[in-house]
Order: structure tokens, then sequence, then C-alpha cells
């Protein structure tokens, strides 16, 4: 319940024509973009990992492969 208030208050603020509405709407798109480049952070950060271990196992696979070369 306080969460669909909280919303609707939100919007409310929103719509508000004022300069406080004005505010309220620099904020969210400030929160928005914020969000936004902290998951395209964490997305890139996953992938240098995936990366990484791809990398890692590729570089075994083919040390196995020399060393059952040398035997």
């Amino acid at each position: 319940m306080g969460l669909k208030k909280g919303a609707a208050a939100l919007k409310k603020a929103r719509m508000d024509p004022s300069e406080d509405g004005d505010a309220v709407r620099e904020y969210c798109e400030l929160v928005l973009h914020l969000l936004s480049t902290s998951r395209q952070r964490r997305e890139s950060e996953a992938l240098d990992v995936v990366r990484r271990e791809t990398v890692d196992e590729e570089r075994g696979v083919i040390k196995r492969l020399i060393k059952m070369e040398e035997e």
C-alpha cells in the first residue's frame, strides 16, 4: 500500500508545472541515468570476467595439447 501511495505522489509531483515539478523531473532523469550507467558498468565487468575465464581455459587446453604431444 505504501508503494502505491509513493508512486502516486511521485507521479503527481512530476506532473506539477511549477519549479518544484521541474526539479522532481530533473531528479528522476538523474536517477535513471545513474541506474543505467551502473547497470552498463556491471554488464561490462561481467563480460570482462567471462573473457578472462575463456582465455584462461583456452590457454589450459593449449598447454594440455602441447603436453600430450610431447609424451
